[in-house]
């Protein structure tokens, strides 16, 4: 099966990292991949190393001339079937198509809020012969949000993760910021915006201190919004607990950080997936999450994660409190380990899109 990926942009995202692993994957499963990208970013060295690699840099906001050059592709490369990641990539696919009978899939990746990609993404979904959500709880919000009232030749294909990324891996974040190892250490990763909320845990770490004086808690992310880093430095000041609530900024070395935690908190208050929370599973970290719909839909309403009530310092406090007293279960976490595996590893990832590029094909 020969498979046409195209993406706008190359920076270090969710959905680039994804396509990414995806790339370097899928011939395991029986699929040929070409892939064009149309602007650069932080992963553009690493989509350079890829086969069948075509960097055409878009011009304007519908580009003919980038039409010309996908039409070419899928002739040359006998292309079966087209997979887009953003919405203009969408609008470029569609029209290369035109008269060739190759079907193009959409995958659908988070909210959109411009009113220009809600206006492409609302006309592309109608024209794709799939579009793919990233779970059941995405497709409530955007219909939640009136980002798409209505999603037509719609399924699900939960994202994946290249776990051999995480091989060899221990933790030495204690030693790096001298953190004592008697100490219990909570983290989160996620760029720091009002989304994930880390306020919360600022504010649940600083109620725990008054009463459990060893607790520390890192975060690792670029700073995307200044006053929400402001806010939790202020929360910090407040409990005079400066000390103990560290930004790491930017790190590349996330499995080392997930080896050094005895908790994974994971505060979002909207969120369509959670790929930090499916790598701390696989860690074996144990995990408390914000209740909103995604995070129950991936913890099987909390059968693989504590859940704690999406905003709310006093009941995340009160379930690390309640987890500080239970011994980790080696047991229990090989299970929520083994089961993140079967269903969000890249391997799953890229047979269940063969299976639907299938399924597609055979309706064509």
């Amino acid at each position: 099966m020969n498979v046409l990926q195209t993406i706008d942009t190359l920076y270090r995202g969710g959905s680039e990292t994804l396509l990414l692993d995806y790339c370097r994957s899928a011939y395991k499963h029986g699929m040929n991949v070409t892939t064009v990208a149309t602007g650069g970013g932080d992963l553009e060295q690493q989509y350079h190393s890829l086969p069948r690699y075509h960097f055409i840099p878009r011009t304007s906001v519908f580009d003919i001339r980038l039409v010309r050059s996908l039409r070419s592709i899928l002739i040359n490369d006998n292309i079966d079937i087209v997979h887009t990641h953003q919405p203009v990539s969408a609008l470029h696919a569609l029209a290369a198509t035109i008269g060739l009978e190759k079907p193009v899939v959409h995958s659908i990746h988070g909210l959109v809020t411009d009113w220009k990609n809600k206006l492409a993404l609302r006309l592309a979904v109608q024209f794709t012969s799939r579009n793919i959500a990233v779970s059941e709880s995405m497709i409530r919000m955007l219909q939640l949000y009136s980002v798409l009232p209505d999603i037509p030749n719609r399924s699900i294909v939960y994202n994946g993760i290249d776990i051999t990324k995480f091989s060899n891996t221990t933790g030495t974040l204690r030693n790096e910021l001298s953190i004592p190892e008697s100490a219990v250490l909570l983290g989160m990763v996620g760029n720091i915006y009002r989304m994930k909320d880390h306020a919360t845990i600022c504010t649940a770490v600083g109620i725990l201190s008054q009463d459990i004086p060893n607790v520390y808690c890192v975060f690792a992310g670029r700073i995307d919004e200044q006053d929400i880093y402001d806010e939790c430095i202020a929360i910090a000041k407040h409990y005079g607990i400066e000390d103990r609530i560290i930004f790491l900024g930017p790190r590349n070395d996330i499995s080392t950080i997930l080896c050094s935690l005895d908790t994974f908190v994971f505060s979002t208050v909207a969120d369509t997936f959670g790929i930090a929370l499916i790598e701390a599973m696989i860690h074996r970290v144990p995990c408390l999450v914000s209740d909103i719909p995604a995070m129950c839909e991936i913890t099987k309403d909390g059968k693989l994660a504590r859940l704690f009530r999406a905003g709310d310092p006093q009941s995340l406090a009160e379930q690390l409190r309640q987890s500080f007293t239970q011994p980790k279960n080696e047991d229990s976490m090989k299970r929520i380990h083994d089961y993140a595996i079967e269903e969000f590893s890249i391997d799953a990832y890229c047979m269940r899109l063969k299976n639907l590029y299938t399924e597609v094909l055979n309706k064509t």
